[in-house]
């Protein structure tokens, strides 16, 4: 999440539209409290679309003359709902309809009120200044950091996916203000690197810098008016800042008395992601794993693909013991994971979850069935030369190691109590056998090196 800042608005007076410059950040996911973006949204029944204006009329010999306006589109939406408006000092009729045409289109358009917490930029904002917000859950585009620039490439913080080749429209903050830049997906669909095509980059652009990437595929920023501002209780480096959204064509359809179609700023595209293809699953010599203490844990490699149109900022990856009770989750920011301290010869369930940026997620793909291929199995791609058996017995047992987790995965809930017996059963009988299995292997080396040898 982030918000963008145009430059302050030039307060004119009346009904006047105010002039301003184009959006550039000011906070973003550092400077906004994982809390995010509050909404309110108007209760539209009680909100006028139908007015009488009251104004003195000098054509009337100064007598008060009324007019009706009203947009017949808000009336059929929510019915009729009168008001009475007196422009105040007018004494011109199209003044008058117009004033009370801005404010029909401001109660029927400006709908969206938006509290945050920002750090100490907010002391830069006055009331009435327009800003723009990039939330990726409302679909207003994507916002990020900036972790360095080299030439024309951008390196980015956190990566996003992005079509690969796909143009943006980049609002940079500077410390002198908006910077626009016109950049390009150069990389992969899951994208670290941007190339710049257009625009210049200050050359003393701050560390982190913000930037939110709007397009017709990922949304526009959409522009809000700062109602007020006040210091975080408890905190001095916060500003709690609300704001209501803006239709920035009211003045000028109230200057036409028509309604032009609404901006959208929303994201276009498919708001559920598109299902992981191409999922496969291998475990296996090349996956185990050596932990600290010495041991090897067997391990399942997963990989898949993903439509780069929906954007997608994670995966859920699902997987269970065939027959367990509950699926175990974990999230996985690429294109493959590991799922860890899996049971050789198991067969496991395995499913996956696309995640988009707002928050969205995807249909689930089939459920893949593998097979672990341990450590046992393991020995036999050993080498020429060695024993398999006895590489395989060696890596068999899981000691402690299994004890832990279970033991964790029992004190969070997500393992029943049979599972918890088999699992301590399974760690007793590898602890015990393997030894006798291994002192059997080893004499039968010995007494056939022996024979060979004598």
């Amino acid at each position: 999440m982030g918000a963008t800042r145009p430059r302050p608005l030039t307060a004119t007076g009346g009904d006047t539209p105010p002039t301003r410059g184009a959006p550039a950040p000011f906070s973003g996911p550092v400077g906004v409290p994982p809390v995010g973006f509050q909404y309110q949204f108007a209760d539209m029944p009680s909100r006028a679309n139908h007015m009488l204006v009251t104004f003195v009329n000098p054509e009337l010999d100064w007598a008060e003359d009324v007019r009706e306006v009203k947009v017949d589109s808000y009336i059929e939406a929510n019915g009729r709902i009168p008001m009475d408006f007196v422009a105040v000092g007018c004494i011109d009729p199209f003044e008058a309809q117009r004033r009370a045409y801005a404010r029909l289109l401001a109660a029927n358009t400006e709908v969206t009120t938006v509290t945050f917490a920002t750090t100490r930029l907010g002391i830069m904002l006055e009331p009435y200044d327009i800003i723009g917000v990039s939330d990726p859950h409302m679909n207003w585009g994507l916002p990020g950091r900036i972790k360095s620039i080299v030439g024309s490439t951008i390196n980015l913080r956190d990566p996003l996916f992005l079509t690969v080749g796909g143009s943006y429209t980049m609002a940079l903050q500077t410390r002198e203000g908006p910077v626009d830049l016109t950049v390009v997906n150069a990389d992969g669909n899951y994208s670290r690197l941007l190339t710049i095509t257009a625009g210049t980059v200050p050359v003393d652009l701050q560390a982190n810098a913000q930037f939110a990437l709007t397009s017709g595929s990922v949304g526009l920023v959409k522009p809000f008016r700062v109602l007020t501002i006040s210091e975080s209780e408890g905190n001095s480096d916060l500003y709690n800042i609300t704001a209501v959204e803006i239709n920035e064509n009211k003045y000028t359809d109230a200057d036409n008395m028509t309604l032009s179609p609404a901006q959208e700023y929303a994201f276009e595209n498919s708001m559920i992601p598109a299902r992981p293809a191409m999922v496969q699953a291998n475990s296996g010599t090349r996956h185990l794993y050596r932990t600290g203490d010495g041991g090897v844990v067997s391990r399942i490699y997963v990989t898949w693909e993903q439509d780069p149109t929906s954007f997608t900022t994670e995966f859920e990856v699902f997987y269970r013991r065939q027959g367990a009770e509950i699926f175990q989750v974990r999230a996985a920011t690429g294109l493959d994971c590991y799922i860890d301290n899996v049971e050789d010869g198991v067969v496991y369930e395995i499913y996956l979850r696309a995640v988009n940026a707002f928050a969205r997620r995807s249909p689930p793909t089939s459920v893949l069935l593998h097979t672990v291929i341990g450590k046992l199995a393991a020995g036999f791609a050993a080498g020429k030369g060695k024993n398999p058996w006895i590489v395989g017995w060696g890596m068999v047992p899981r000691g402690e190691v299994g004890l832990i987790f279970a033991m964790v995965g029992k004190g969070l809930g997500v393992m029943s109590e049979s599972m918890f017996s088999v699992i301590v059963i399974m760690v007793i009988l590898t602890t015990l056998l393997t030894p006798p299995i291994l002192t059997t292997l080893l004499r039968r080396k010995n007494l056939t090196q022996t024979t060979e040898n004598p």
